[in-house]
């Protein structure tokens, strides 16, 4: 990649962490957001938030790691080492 090129960061859902707007979350990356949905299917909860820009970020979890109700603030964090950029 070269400076002002576009990329897509992707990240495999079970590796995003949602948490409390104040949770002290020790992970390089931390987005303030909204939950925009929330899907139980089975063992796996789906969240989906999005972020003041538009972004929208999902995070897999077992149900008793879920927290929040649709349209609560939040942060989506997780390690750098779990991006992968891709070209757009």
């Amino acid at each position: 990649f070269s400076v002002g090129d576009t990329a897509t960061a992707a990240i495999r859902p079970e590796r995003v962490i949602i948490g409390q707007p104040n949770a002290k979350l020790d992970f390089e990356n931390k987005v303030q957001a909204r939950i925009e949905s929330i899907q139980f299917s089975g063992n796996l909860v789906r969240t989906t938030v999005r972020a003041s820009d538009g972004t929208r970020i999902t995070s897999e979890c077992r149900p008793d790691g879920a927290i929040g109700t649709v349209g609560d603030a939040v942060i989506a964090a997780w390690d750098g080492a779990d991006s992968r950029l891709l070209s757009e």
